[in-house]
């Protein structure tokens, strides 16, 4: 168990130093050890990985599956917060890819899932993705709506942290 977590985190780890490559390897060997285990809720979040390390590679075919895996497989085992933040970047994928229209039921999922958790951070990035696909399809109110929530949110976060951090001064 011990490996198996610790080869997760690595691949996360490395997933922000630019390790790709490594990133799929040690994301790849604690998928293997999570299903060995029988911890088959914790697939997703190595599968999430290795998506997210092949598409900083450029193999978008690879890191497409293993997105709407990961989604697929959060969504299934009630991973919500993990859930929206695969479908965000699934969204952002296929904004990268110019598939607009297949890009925005995953923004409208990741909308939902972050107002049913109250994941507001989640729900800002939703409103930003949600706003560059209309804007992209032409739908300019659209996109300015999801823009006004966006930046709504962003102000309102913001505000939050200025707050906090008065107060714990």
């Amino acid at each position: 168990f011990g490996i198996t977590v610790t080869s997760g985190n690595i691949g996360s780890v490395l997933l922000q130093t630019g390790g790709y490559e490594k990133s799929i390897e040690y994301s790849g060997i604690a998928k293997k050890g999570y299903e060995e285990l029988g911890y088959l809720r914790y697939v997703p979040y190595a599968l999430g990985n290795i998506a997210i390390a092949n598409d900083s590679l450029h193999r978008a075919k690879e890191a497409e599956g293993f997105y709407q895996e990961a989604f697929s497989q959060h969504l299934k085992f009630g991973n919500n917060y993990e859930a929206a933040y695969n479908a965000k970047n699934l969204v952002y994928f296929y904004l990268k890819q110019h598939q607009v229209d297949r890009a925005k039921p995953y923004a409208a999922q990741a909308v939902n899932l972050a107002k049913k958790i109250g994941a507001k951070e989640m729900l800002r990035d939703s409103y930003r993705a949600m706003s560059l696909i209309h804007y992209q399809l032409h739908n300019y109110q659209e996109a300015y709506a999801s823009q006004l929530k966006f930046t709504a949110l962003k102000d309102s976060l913001v505000e939050a942290t200025k707050t906090k951090t008065i107060l714990e001064l």
